[in-house]
């Protein structure tokens, strides 16, 4: 469902859950799955996913910001040379415009809020590593 088909329509959406995260070959600790998709490359809303590391660690640059709220276990981020400890319940945002690096020792599972994001820019350095 489009921003716009949101804001027109008085009643509720919902967005049926996936019934698995997923693993990319390349990134086999790390599993996600979009709860709100984004609308294209730009949007004015958010976007919404549920991810989780296993003793691994992502990396990326957002044009936007992103905040995790960290649902199970323990996750490590650093960006702007801090890094600090989130854990089951807390809530950690990476400004727009960082690196943002992510890590679980053991596992970690997030909900991750993305945007908005109106000019569409892309995400760089992208980044995956296992502990």
């Amino acid at each position: 469902m489009s921003d716009e088909e949101r804001e027109e329509s008085p009643a509720p959406s919902v967005v049926r859950a996936a019934p698995e995260l997923e693993a990319e070959p390349a990134t086999p600790r790390m599993r996600s799955r979009w709860v709100l998709e984004p609308a294209g490359q730009a949007w004015d809303g958010f976007a919404l996913s549920e991810w989780e590391l296993t003793a691994a660690g992502w990396s990326d640059r957002h044009p936007h910001s992103e905040t995790n709220i960290v649902l199970e276990g323990e996750l490590y981020v650093e960006a702007g040379g801090v890094t600090v400890v989130a854990v089951a319940g807390d809530t950690v945002t990476v400004p727009a415009g960082q690196v943002g690096r992510y890590w679980a020792p053991v596992h970690a599972r997030m909900m991750a809020i993305y945007g908005p994001h109106p000019h569409g820019e892309s995400t760089t350095d992208l980044g995956y590593w296992e502990l």
